[in-house]
């Protein structure tokens, strides 16, 4: 299947436009559409600048990667620009679909024909000291760095995602 994004024109993948949303709009989000006309129709009047690109899945696991590496927080999949039909579509934990990615991947590369239960994940917040951004990220990865310094692990656990419950 083919995935489909905005991008800086003329630049690469990596340059993929970014917008605020999350529940509180605080959280950097990129967006994915599964048709080249949903990523065209949220682009209309952008063309100038910008411009739709397609993916495929291994692409589109490697854009994944890239935006993670950039600090972006959050996947929106089709969203509307249009604030009040987008309200509906919840946009997604990067860090945790590339758990998920990487929890398929390791399944695989161990043989393993049935996915193991998997336990709670813990989603910490981390905060730089210096210019006051504030990133969620599962608790057993590393502290990601901003500012060239490692961000602080704030002691209050932001949530916990049970077996099945992904998002």
């Amino acid at each position: 299947m083919d995935y489909y994004i905005l991008a800086r024109k003329g630049g690469l993948a990596c340059e993929t436009v970014t917008f605020l949303a999350g529940q509180g709009f605080d959280e950097r989000t990129a967006a994915v559409f599964t048709s080249r006309d949903r990523a065209q129709r949220f682009a209309a009047g952008w063309s100038e600048t910008d411009e739709v690109c397609r993916l495929n899945e291994i692409d589109l696991a490697g854009w994944l990667i890239d935006l993670y590496r950039r600090g972006v927080q959050r996947v929106a999949v089709d969203p509307e620009r249009d604030p009040a039909r987008s309200g509906s579509r919840p946009t997604h934990s990067l860090c945790l679909l590339l758990a998920d990615l990487a929890g398929s991947l390791n399944d695989r590369l161990r043989g393993a024909t049935a996915a193991a239960p998997r336990g709670p994940d813990r989603i910490v917040l981390y905060r730089c000291a210096q210019c006051g951004t504030v990133r969620r990220q599962l608790a057993h990865q590393r502290s990601p760095v901003c500012c060239g310094a490692e961000m602080q692990r704030s002691p209050r656990l932001v949530r916990t995602h049970g077996e099945g419950k992904r998002g």
